[in-house]
């Protein structure tokens, strides 16, 4: 693996010792090991912000987790849950964790805490139940690899094994899941008569993780829990979300059912990742985080005396409490002032730039994130699509790093390996944005008697796997040969697609791989367009003048526009409108179709469109669909500015395909 490598660098020699602080309530956070190729940093590179203190570090590299250990501990931190990826139908226990493999687990002062599983049992609501042969295989993995580890959290003398969906185990099993649990601890290697301690991340149904087996319930976060106004559905303060908090610690810990290991967050801001679909939480501060923590000790269950922060380092999701240049220590330090025992607490201390050298990528090392910019890489989309770098951000389907081959390469020193069993793909999908032709080739050479097929799977804007492919094409050559084929991005329910390649009979071979834009659809055609300074063109709800301003419409803070045009409507037609949009830091600009039946008469429906929030100028596509009972003739466009002030311009309506299923 990539961190084999690491090995031989220098630990952080010049780190002084860790001091820990000790706590009364034992606090710990959530850890995310998302950091293990430079493409994961992408988001954050791109978008500005955050960087942390140590830099974009190198997951499992030394020193990157001494550096995290005597920051947790000299804050009052005592344990870290790592998030863990596994495959439970193959046993294949995933690249993402490095951080704990070849990180905290390696580290010098890794004896200094505890650490816990988190198992990320997330999965399509379609895939099959899990058998009894794959959870002991789990369960064998897990104490081979940690719960017998003399660090491992316990709990009641327990070893602790959060589980992210609990709810996937009933499904399987039902409350019969509570006989296993005892033969899924002996598998653990554990002793008789003492069981794994299965905390459960949900907050209802307690009942049924109590039948299972489950010793105690928690969650990641609420970040999008809300109880007062919600004017702006991608907007909300932090003050709101301390009390959004509260209120679940009231509902979880009122129901009685199973102990709560209490939750808190300094912050949610998933801009880095969703772009302007993300929700935000406003006006986070260190004193509204310490505000926050002041509240959780009334709630913490005196069995467990366990509180946890989500999450140590979720950049992308703008939840996190590890050091960075905007926030520094505030997070830590109000950790520390709340829980902290008084004394003489150990002074806030960073790494000098040569250390961080040492397990930092470089920025020419970090693809530009597609979602937001092109690829630095003479117009690829693709990070390190002639495998020069090594395996950098291509996987095999099982999630590892793909293998590389020196031997006769297309182009340069490298090229990927595509075995049967494990197949290769892309790590990072490339942007796909409507209205633009994308030419997606590979170069290709097969062994004997294989072949080898080039396919492309479709990503939403939110990144979520759509379940559906374009074939791009397939060989069977020995020697190298290009396949391509430029695809119309034409529905505007896919946002990003990637290069996903196939062998079959035997071992192949590819290199230079890419996806780039190459034009302009030819049947993006738009029916309906306006640059934003026709106030003709536009119906304030209101029925006054539409406002324009810096050759953009302007919308108020409450207010909505809508076309005085209508448009062809109905279960067949599908549109793709795309925007500039900007809005203050308040505000969500809501855009949706209202339906009209063939007279022109509204329907008092709507359909399509989406919830968009960005402080600077970006171009945002949402599709207006039907449904097939929708009764609708014709359809307009509307723009609505929800909690803050908005504005639009560069407006095009086109006709769009959708594909089918969706």
């Amino acid at each position: 693996m990539l961190g084999s490598v690491w090995l031989a660098l220098p630990a952080s020699a010049d780190m002084a010792p860790p001091r820990p602080v000790p706590t009364e309530i034992k606090v710990g956070s959530y850890y995310f090991p998302g950091h293990f190729h430079a493409g994961r940093w992408s988001p954050m590179a791109t978008y500005g912000h955050p960087v942390p203190l140590l830099g974009y570090y190198r997951d499992g590299a030394p020193g990157v987790m001494d550096w995290h250990i005597k920051w947790a501990v000299e804050h009052g931190l005592s344990y870290f849950v790592f998030d863990w990826y596994y495959d439970y139908r193959t046993g294949h226990v995933s690249e993402h964790n490095a951080a704990l493999d070849e990180g905290f687990l390696q580290a010098k002062y890794r004896n200094l805490m505890q650490f816990a599983v988190f198992w990320c049992n997330e999965g399509e609501t379609n895939q099959p139940p899990y058998t009894e042969d794959q959870l002991l295989t789990l369960a064998r993995t897990l104490g081979q690899r940690y719960v017998r580890q003399p660090n491992y959290l316990r709990l009641g003398g327990q070893p602790a094994l959060f589980i992210s969906e609990p709810m996937r185990l009933w499904q399987s099993f039902g409350p019969g899941f509570r006989d296993l649990l005892p033969r899924l601890s002996r598998a653990a290697g554990l002793p008789e008569g003492t069981d794994l301690f299965l905390v459960g991340k949900q907050s209802d149904e307690l009942d049924k993780l109590a039948q299972m087996g489950f010793s105690a319930c928690t969650a990641y976060n609420y970040a999008g829990t809300r109880f007062t106004d919600t004017a702006s559905p991608l907007r909300a303060t932090y003050d709101e979300m301390i009390g959004a908090y509260e209120s679940m610690w009231q509902k979880v810990t009122a129901a009685h059912a199973l102990p709560y290991l209490v939750p808190v967050s300094p912050g949610w801001d998933s801009r880095p990742w969703y772009g302007p679909r993300a929700f935000v939480r406003t006006d986070p501060t260190p004193a509204k985080f310490r505000s926050m923590c002041e509240r959780a000790k009334r709630h913490v269950d005196p069995e467990l005396n366990l509180v946890i922060s989500e999450c140590w380092n979720e950049f992308g999701e703008g939840s996190f409490i590890e050091p960075t240049q905007e926030f520094g220590f505030g997070a830590l330090d109000a950790i520390r002032e709340v829980f902290a025992r008084p004394g003489n607490w150990p002074p806030n201390v960073t790494p000098t730039e040569a250390e961080k050298a040492a397990f930092t990528w470089r920025p020419d090392e970090i693809p530009d994130d597609p979602q937001h910019s092109p690829s630095r890489q003479s117009g690829n989309l693709i990070a390190n699509g002639g495998l020069e770098a090594g395996a950098e951000g291509w996987l095999t389907f099982d999630q590892a790093p793909a293998p590389i081959a020196t031997d006769h390469p297309h182009s340069g020193a490298r090229c990927l390996v595509i075995d049967p069993a494990r197949q290769a793909k892309c790590a990072v999908p490339a942007p796909f944005l409507f209205g633009r032709d994308y030419e997606v080739s590979a170069w290709l050479r097969c062994s004997p008697n294989a072949s080898v097929r080039v396919t492309s799977a479709l990503f939403g804007p939110d990144g979520r796997w759509l379940k559906t492919y374009h074939d791009i094409g397939e060989t069977s050559s020995q020697d190298w040969v290009e396949i391509k084929q430029t695809l119309p991005a034409l529905d505007p329910g896919v946002g990003a697609i990637d290069v996903e390649l196939v062998a079959s009979g035997g071992v192949c071979q590819a290199d230079d791989a890419a996806i780039r834009v190459v034009g302009q659809a030819a049947e993006s055609a738009p029916i309906f367009t306006d640059a934003g300074t026709s106030p003709n063109a536009w119906l304030p709800y209101d029925s006054g003048e539409p406002q324009v301003a810096a050759g953009a419409l302007f919308l108020p803070a409450g207010t909505g526009l809508k076309t005085k045009q209508l448009f062809p409507a109905g279960p067949d037609v599908v549109y793709a409108l795309t925007a500039r949009i900007k809005c203050d830091d308040r505000a969500t600009l809501h855009i949706t179709a209202a339906e009209f039946d063939e007279h022109g008469d509204w329907l008092k429906s709507y359909s399509g469109g989406g919830d968009f929030s960005w402080q600077d100028w970006i171009e945002v596509t949402c599709t207006l669909g039907f449904a097939r009972e929708s009764k609708a003739g014709q359809c307009d466009i509307e723009f609505v500015a929800l909690g803050g002030k908005a504005r639009v311009k560069d407006i095009r309506l086109v006709a769009a395909r959708k594909l089918d299923g969706r």
